[in-house]
């Protein structure tokens, strides 16, 4: 892109249209471009080389307010998170509240905000205000970081997640 790259273009359509949804389709597959760019708020992630009907799926899933990656971008995202299962944790998971912790593995089980709301009889508000506090707490930028800490901390269990797509 000549004017700035993809994780800037991100970046900035978040900050002006929060709620737009972004799928990053890139040759870049390395884990710190995925990292950054889910970090910068995408919601999904392609490789170029993907199929018509890949794409038309992750369009329609991230329309259902649901993340999706590719299966390598999923092995990847794995991999990334078993590799920092064992770093040191800077917050301890005795900081959150138990509601804290709920709306952090309902987040991970890739549940949307309205879905928490509904399921926990509180308003998209509150859980909002959860989890920005979540975010606040354990210094994340997105969704990624909730679930990244979420599973190195032990507050949601590797199990629920080897073998099934983030």
């Amino acid at each position: 892109m000549p004017e700035m790259n993809g994780i800037e273009a991100t970046k900035l359509l978040i900050k002006e249209m929060p709620a737009v949804k972004i799928i990053a389709l890139t040759m870049f597959d390395d884990e710190s471009m995925v990292i950054d760019m889910l970090d910068a708020g995408a919601t999904g992630y392609l490789m170029k080389n993907t199929n018509r009907k890949e794409l038309i799926e992750a369009i329609e899933t991230v329309l259902n307010h649901k993340p999706y990656f590719s299966d390598e971008i999923t092995e990847k995202i794995t991999r990334i998170v078993t590799n920092h299962v064992h770093s040191p944790i800077e917050t301890p998971p005795s900081s959150f509240t138990e509601r804290e912790k709920e709306i952090m593995c309902l987040i991970c089980d890739e549940h949307t905000t309205k879905e928490i709301a509904y399921r926990l009889k509180l308003s998209s508000r509150t859980v909002e205000g959860h989890r920005l506090r979540i975010m606040d707490k354990i210094g994340a930028k997105s969704i990624a970081g909730i679930i990244t800490y979420s599973v190195r901390s032990g507050i949601y269990s590797m199990k629920k997640i080897v073998g099934s797509k983030l």
